[in-house]
């Protein structure tokens, strides 16, 4: 259950000079609310004017003025409206994240009604998002309360603005964070100095600023070290290098989900129900066995539900009714933000996209679903994948490796498209299936159509820069042509999976 983006942070100026470390240059009234873009400002609420050129960042504090701001946070000297507060700090962004763990830990230290306050961050190379998702959702409907959670931005702009949102009436907030570069989990949860800490998979993506797989487990694995003695980890059991990682927490409580035997959330079965999800089971170390229909296809999509109830039953010591747990899991599933959609075209051919940036590991979750689809319709299965960025040196190995996941999933016809897909392409050729290797998406439109035939269960997955999504337009605009002179209207069924 997300809110609207609104302003609680109170500071005096001399807190805020205190807080950054930054310089009192003029005293003023004090602010309800700490904005770093001008939209969002609200009349009394502190501006943080994070770095641009020149120009623009004139423009900003101007806009800021305008808007009703009445304390600047600024990195370089210069005017500001008469009447209000001023500190000068050498970094805004560091000065907007200083504030956020002060406004963070002030809030942790509060009373709830309902119990204990908890910060739960959430980390992991893939399944982050859907887990966040249904937590909060849980969370949401365990106390019929708003929980603060993280959108898209999962940088340190983003999680501050985010815990800068926690108010008296939040008991709970669900921070998912993302890496680009070693350090940058470590530093983003000194911000959130996490009561949770999850970590949902450690594999293979935006890795080039990181180093060596070793080096990105470690890098997932310091969430873990953040988490204080009293807290608790939470864990993939099925997820070796997830599991390592439990090591290094101090906290005296644990929690792991998965199929493996020693899990504490134990997925005992489940059974693909086309396009309409999957049923799955769970046994729980304390109540029943929970059993829940979700919309999500394969491993990936029964794994999220059996963490989301592993964090959430541990972190507030109750056992979940299943009837609210299926609220939740249709709630999280309804969300906008999806990975994977599938749209039924007017010639019934089923078109399942990945709309976000794909990793080896959600190509490999992807390519289960659509094998999952195509096999309970028994349909041809169609693979378009274009190649994944930011892997490093790895990134020939790790693009055979998803040749070789395709042709698990034996499909018709595999066309990978970009100069590292064609190593996928290169695998899974070796490997029995028909397959294409094309430079560009340009170059992978007519190839598609001429492969493609009607009723065919086609997957489009790939990096985010690939351009995939004209692929999918030349499927539907073809899906759209009147098939004869009084053709009556054609229409697409497109849902979120």
């Amino acid at each position: 259950m997300n809110i609207p983006h609104r302003h609680f942070a109170a500071f005096s100026v001399s807190e805020i000079a205190s807080i950054t470390g930054g310089t009192l240059l003029r005293d003023g009234p004090d602010v309800r609310g700490i904005a770093a873009y001008p939209q969002d400002v609200e009349p009394g609420c502190g501006y943080v004017a994070l770095g641009a050129t020149p120009y623009d960042y004139a423009r900003r504090v101007a806009e800021s003025a305008l808007a009703g701001a009445s304390a600047f946070v600024i990195e370089r000297a210069m005017s500001c409206p008469p009447g209000c507060g001023v500190v000068l700090v050498r970094s805004a962004a560091t000065a907007l994240a200083d504030l956020a763990r002060a406004h963070r830990r002030r809030w942790g230290r509060s009373v709830h009604a309902r119990g204990a306050r908890a910060v739960i961050s959430i980390t992991g190379t893939a399944g982050k998002s859907s887990t966040r998702r249904l937590v909060a959702a849980l969370l949401g409907m365990v106390d019929d309360a708003p929980v603060v959670e993280t959108g898209d931005a999962l940088d340190r702009v983003g999680v501050a603005l985010t815990l800068l949102r926690l108010a008296d009436m939040h008991r709970f907030a669900v921070v998912e964070t993302a890496t680009r570069y070693r350090g940058d989990v470590a530093r983003l949860a000194q911000v959130t100095d996490p009561d949770v800490g999850v970590l949902t998979l450690v594999g293979f993506a935006h890795a080039e600023g990181v180093g060596t797989f070793e080096d990105l487990a470690s890098e997932k694995g310091d969430l873990f070290a953040a988490v204080h003695a009293d807290g608790l980890v939470a864990f993939n059991a099925d997820d070796r290098n997830a599991a390592a990682q439990v090591s290094r927490a101090a906290a005296s409580r644990r929690v792991s989900w998965g199929f493996s035997a020693g899990a504490d959330y134990r997925i005992v079965s489940r059974a693909p129900l086309g396009l309409d999800g999957s049923r799955i089971r769970v046994a729980r170390p304390q109540g029943p066995e929970l059993a829940v229909v979700t919309k999500s296809f394969g491993v990936a999509g029964a794994l999220t539900v059996a963490a989301a109830v592993a964090i959430v039953e541990k972190t507030i010591g109750t056992t979940l009714k299943d009837t609210l747990v299926q609220d939740a899991v249709r709630f999280a599933d309804d969300s906008r933000e999806t990975r994977l959609s599938a749209t039924t075209l007017p010639d019934e051919t089923i078109v399942l996209a990945d709309g976000s940036d794909a990793s080896p590991s959600s190509i490999r979750a992807c390519l289960e679903a659509a094998g999952e689809i195509a096999s309970a319709l028994t349909r041809r299965l169609v693979v378009v994948l274009g190649e994944l960025h930011e892997l490093g040196q790895d990134a020939a190995r790790e693009h055979a490796a998803l040749g070789s996941a395709v042709a698990q999933r034996r499909p018709a016809v595999l066309i990978a498209i970009g100069h590292h897909a064609r190593n996928a392409a290169v695998e899974a050729l070796s490997l029995g299936v028909d397959t294409f290797a094309v430079t560009d998406p340009t170059s992978a439109i007519p190839r598609v159509l001429s492969t493609v035939y009607s009723g065919d269960v086609v997957l489009v997955a790939g990096g985010r820069a690939s351009g995939l999504s004209s692929v999918t337009q030349a499927l539907v605009a073809r899906s759209l042509e009147p098939r004869t002179s009084n053709g009556g209207a054609r229409t697409l069924q497109t849902r979120a999976l």
